[in-house]
């Protein structure tokens, strides 16, 4: 017998007229669970769970990441950069002792954010659970079987001028959640974000403004005074607009009080969409 790449499923050698031939063992490696094989990008532990990567490498997946791919996979052996070998998708992976004091028979099994790769079972705030623990070093992998948020990054570039306002649109999902907002200015420290709901504005839902000291005095302006905004703060969107039902619908005014003329500005949004 020889090996496919693919699952280590074994190809027989004698004819298929051969009916009583052996392929027992093929059932046992299927059972056992699905396997892709890759390269890694940078060196994996025995027992990480991996991300595949936007160049096609696959590396420990960093669970304190806002910005990383969801986990899908783990390593079954240790890589050096560059290495390739299988990666386990899917199915129950047993006797990997790395697993041992880290999972409770039964839970949850989750990637832990204090330490890259690592399975565990004790981390409350983990995202992404990946599957269910059998034992202290068993566990059934099914990393798309739960249903939960995506999470979605969106960056505007823009170029504006005192008193000027520009629409645009962001596309992350008919309804979720936002989890960190950053607004980047190369000279205009005196600007309005809001979001709405709908793409007329007028009528539709204002989902978000942020109100800050008003910088020129004026007790309606609520500018963001800094050339650099971030605001960690959660807030729920939900789009009514039915003929752009994935978009999010964004407004930004320069306000009188800028300290300059003109400013390249971007506009990052990191969200948690539902749908």
């Amino acid at each position: 017998m020889s090996f496919s790449d693919d699952g280590n499923l074994e190809i027989p050698t004698s004819g298929v007229a051969d009916w009583d031939s052996p392929l027992s063992s093929n059932f046992t490696q299927l059972a056992q669970g699905y396997r892709f094989k890759a390269l890694a990008g940078v060196a994996v532990n025995t027992g990480d769970a991996i991300c595949v990567m936007s160049d096609g490498f696959v590396r420990p997946y960093d669970a304190s990441s806002l910005t990383a791919p969801r986990p899908r996979g783990v390593s079954d052996t240790a890589l050096s950069s560059g290495e390739e070998s299988q990666f386990f998708s899917w199915g129950v992976l047993r006797s990997m002792d790395v697993f041992s004091g880290n999972l409770n028979i039964g839970g949850n099994v989750y990637v832990s954010p204090g330490s890259v790769g690592m399975l565990t079972g004790s981390y409350s705030a983990a995202r992404y659970p990946l599957g269910v623990a059998l034992a202290e070093n068993a566990v059934l992998f099914r990393p798309d079987d739960d249903v939960r948020p995506e999470q979605i990054t969106q960056t505007i570039s823009l170029s504006l001028i005192v008193g000027s306002a520009h629409a645009f649109t962001m596309e992350v999902g008919h309804s979720g959640m936002s989890a960190r907002l950053n607004l980047i200015s190369d000279s205009i420290d005196a600007y309005k974000l809001q979001y709405h709901s709908g793409s007329a504005r007028v009528g539709s839902e204002e989902l978000y403004e942020s109100v800050t000291t008003s910088v020129d005095g004026g007790a309606l302006d609520f500018d963001i005074n800094s050339l650099n905004f971030v605001d960690g703060s959660v807030w729920s969107y939900r789009n009514t607009d039915t003929g752009s039902p994935g978009l999010l619908f964004g407004l930004l005014t320069v306000q009188s009080a800028a300290s300059v003329g003109s400013s390249d500005m971007s506009v990052s949004l990191i969200a948690e969409r539902f749908n």
